[in-house]
């Protein structure tokens, strides 16, 4: 049980170091920057850092599923405890909903957090670099 716990914090504790890492270059998600198209999770650190600055509405504006990763860690904390059709049907109801989500937030020009921008992503500078030359 430590192990796991151990093995649990560290995965955390390296997720959060990559992510300053992205940061730190100006990326704020590696999918958009490589594609141009933002993910179905675009939007959930700013929601969080929003949250820390106890700025709930704004963070339910950068994503309203923000609260998911935190439920799902509970839930990995107390897996043994829950039924398996519960951990089944909350996966693909959780699936559905950020794939509702990212649609509904696709579909809405306004919105400046989920994009579909394939000239601002990397590989279509890299393109256009080598083209020029």
């Amino acid at each position: 049980m430590k192990n796991k716990t151990r093995d649990l914090l560290f995965f955390v504790i390296a997720i959060i170091i990559f992510y300053a890492l992205l940061f730190a270059l100006g990326f704020t998600c590696p999918i958009k920057a490589v594609t141009g198209i933002s993910c179905p999770g675009c939007g959930m650190t700013r929601a969080y850092l929003s949250l820390l600055r106890i700025r709930p509405d704004l963070a339910f504006s950068y994503h309203p599923l923000f609260p998911l990763p935190a439920i799902f860690l509970l839930a990995y904390i107390f897996r043994r405890r829950l039924p398996e059709k519960f951990k089944k049907i909350g996966m693909i109801l959780v699936l559905v909903l950020f794939f509702l989500v990212y649609l509904v937030r696709m579909a809405d020009p306004s919105d400046d957090i989920v994009v579909c921008r394939p000239k601002d992503s990397i590989i279509y500078r890299a393109y256009e670099y080598v083209i020029k030359k």
